[in-house]
């Protein structure tokens, strides 16, 4: 079975400009050109990487965490992380500053379900 991985990152990039105002710092900041993107690069600081995996089999999911196949557990953001166990759940919700599952599925944030799965998939 072929699975798709889909990193994305989110980073952030400080430029310090001397300017007399917003404009001026604006333009400044455009006539830097490329080196703009040589500084961002130089500091890519992560602040948060989102992993989702598209499986081929629509009854697989895989945990956000572990990678591993999954046919029930935790879905936050409708799919764009999956948890296969409660831990893991509870833990990216308090990140998210929700106090526990409870209250972030009391704000339609994360929901447990099991999905149906193919007769193949019985050896996780």
């Amino acid at each position: 079975m072929k699975h798709k991985i889909i990193m994305s990152r989110t980073y952030v990039t400080e430029f310090e400009i001397e300017a007399d105002d917003d404009e001026q710092a604006k333009i400044k900041f455009k006539l830097l050109g490329d080196a703009v993107y040589q500084k961002e690069m130089e500091q890519c600081n992560v602040v948060g990487v989102t992993i989702i995996v598209e499986s081929e089999d629509d009854g697989v999911r895989i945990c956000s965490i572990t990678g591993e196949q999954m046919v029930e557990g935790w879905v936050a953001n409708d799919g764009e992380h999956y948890f296969k166990y409660e831990k893991d759940a509870l833990a990216w919700c308090i990140s998210q500053e929700y106090e526990d599952i409870q209250s972030a599925y009391n704000d339609d944030v994360i929901y447990w379900t099991e999905w149906e799965t193919p007769n193949l998939i019985n050896n996780l």
